[in-house]
């Protein structure tokens, strides 16, 4: 018995024709990976912005709403270093009239009060450079500034590099982005946003002249894709590993309990930190501080310790003016609302 089958022509022109499909660099570049794990990375899936406190949000060390004079290298906002290489200069952290595209951010404004041929702006260190030598890194972020030389730099502890186009000058906002490609001769990676020359040097800046910046961005790959937006509560958690402050809500808050060590002049207390610290830290305080124990109350005279250290804790040393005896149990007050104790553990 014989069958015939009989199936439809094919035009083989129109089939190949067909696979010319108009995908695109990155829809050719999801066709071609060879696992999931490279098509994540290709659309960014995970952590992108390696910058902390991108947005301005966080402020641990004080309210820096209003303009404050500012002192070179300094840090205010959370995890911005400001920087200026001469006259006198403001800082405030902007609490309106950011870019649409960021509703609910804040922003960093820089002002040169006195003008002059200077550098002017901030930065941030990186942690982990190591990740990023020989990778093509893109940076972005919203701009405002009065000067047109208004820029973002990005530094490899070797020397510094102009990212993308300088600010026209305008006084608005304007969106900057550019690609760089961090050395193997990299020693470190820190990211600026700066009034400078495209090497980092001084310019010529009138009174007045500012910088202001929000939603910055550097991230892995040669296109800057939407800032990613985390949680208030989540940029707090990344700045607190750089640094955190324990403040006196209202008078006589406590810190820690201890006990009395040597001829009841000293004591040793473990403060337990909501966050893990980089590294240990460097402790200071301001205003009184108070023991109680026994019913009876010393004067603390100073302040010391961080160099015992267990990430999620820090050992205190209290010195106070002489009461009860070694080994009687205690505790440590702030005496006043204000009052708090600074653990430094920034790059």
């Amino acid at each position: 018995m014989t069958v015939n089958v009989s199936k439809p022509a094919i035009n083989v022109r129109e089939k190949l024709a067909e696979l010319d499909k108009p995908t695109g660099i990155a829809g050719e570049a999801m066709l071609r990976a060879d696992t999931p794990q490279e098509q994540q990375a290709l659309i960014g899936v995970g952590r992108r912005n390696f910058v902390i406190n991108g947005l301005a949000q966080v402020s641990q060390r004080g309210d820096y709403t209003s303009a404050t004079s500012m002192t070179v290298n300094n840090y205010y906002i959370d995890r911005w270093k400001a920087y200026a290489s001469g006259g006198t200069n403001t800082i405030q952290q902007v609490t309106s009239s950011q870019p649409s595209s960021l509703a609910g951010s804040k922003s960093i404004k820089i002002l040169s009060s006195s003008g002059g041929t200077i550098a002017l702006g901030a930065s941030q260190i990186i942690e982990d450079y190591q990740f990023f030598v020989g990778k093509e890194l893109t940076v972005s972020g919203w701009m405002k500034s009065t000067n047109p030389n208004a820029r973002f730099l990005v530094s490899d502890h070797v020397t510094w590099s102009a990212v993308g186009d300088a600010h026209s000058g305008s006084g608005n906002w304007e969106f900057i982005t550019g690609t760089i490609t961090l050395s193997a001769s990299a020693t470190g990676l820190t990211l600026s946003p700066r009034i400078s020359t495209s090497s980092a040097g001084a310019v010529s800046v009138s009174a007045n002249d500012y910088i202001e910046f929000t939603g910055v961005q550097l991230e892995v790959g040669k296109v800057a894709t939407p800032f990613e937006h985390r949680s208030y509560g989540e940029e707090l958690n990344l700045a607190q590993r750089f640094f955190q402050k324990l403040t006196a809500a209202s008078n006589n808050a406590a810190i820690c309990t201890t006990s009395l060590w040597t001829g009841g002049v000293s004591c040793y207390g473990v403060l337990h930190l909501p966050t893990e610290l980089r590294t240990a830290p460097t402790v200071s305080t301001s205003g009184t501080f108070v023991l109680f124990s026994g019913g009876n109350t010393a004067t603390v005279t100073s302040v010391g310790g961080g160099s015992n250290f267990n990430g999620n804790s820090v050992e205190l040393v209290f010195n106070h003016s002489a009461i009860g005896s070694a080994g009687d149990s205690a505790w440590i007050r702030m005496g006043a609302t204000g009052n708090y104790v600074a653990l430094d553990a920034e790059l």
